[in-house]
């Protein structure tokens, strides 16, 4: 899909863990780097067994997306650290990461194609792949070259503009 940029070329997924690990470990803060749904994009660095075992149970790990996402979504609208009470009433907080260490406004936009399933089964994988390419096309065109247009996951898309 052309023009279309895994966010893994955005962000260097094996530098945030790193960096996330060191800060971990310098301030026994529990850190988990997210998407705009709360799920990781990294690994849990300095998490208690406590919230380790939390997120192994497929119920509570749905919860503390939901908490993640809604701490993270929070942060990137105010621009600023976010505290909350998560789904087992410990204290949690978001920070939102800025492109390139600048303080430049961003907007996120996320764009879900409700029945896409639906594509896939009616009409083949091969169809849906067509629809994909042509939703990939349209939003390219729509937004300026200096936004990111993003495929992530099947059926998502993510448009990060800046300025």
């Amino acid at each position: 899909m052309d023009g279309i940029r895994d966010i893994r070329n955005i962000i260097k997924i094996e530098v945030l863990q790193s960096i996330q690990d060191e800060f971990a470990e310098a301030t026994d803060i529990s850190f988990v780097s997210v998407d705009y749904r709360g799920h990781p994009i990294t690994s849990m660095s300095g998490f208690t067994d406590f919230c380790k075992r939390m997120r192994s149970d497929e119920t509570f790990r749905q919860r503390c997306f939901r908490c993640d996402a809604h701490g993270g979504l929070n942060a990137t609208i105010t621009g600023k650290p976010y505290f909350y009470h998560c789904h087992s009433s410990l204290v949690d907080f978001a920070v939102p990461l800025f492109l390139k260490g600048s303080f430049k406004p961003i907007a996120l936009i996320v764009l879900d194609m409700d029945n896409f399933k639906l594509i896939n089964d009616t009409y083949g994988h091969e169809m849906g792949d067509c629809v994909l390419q042509s939703a990939s096309s349209f939003l390219q065109d729509s937004f300026r070259p200096t936004d990111y247009v993003i495929r992530f996951g099947g059926d998502e898309f993510i448009i990060v503009m800046t300025d």
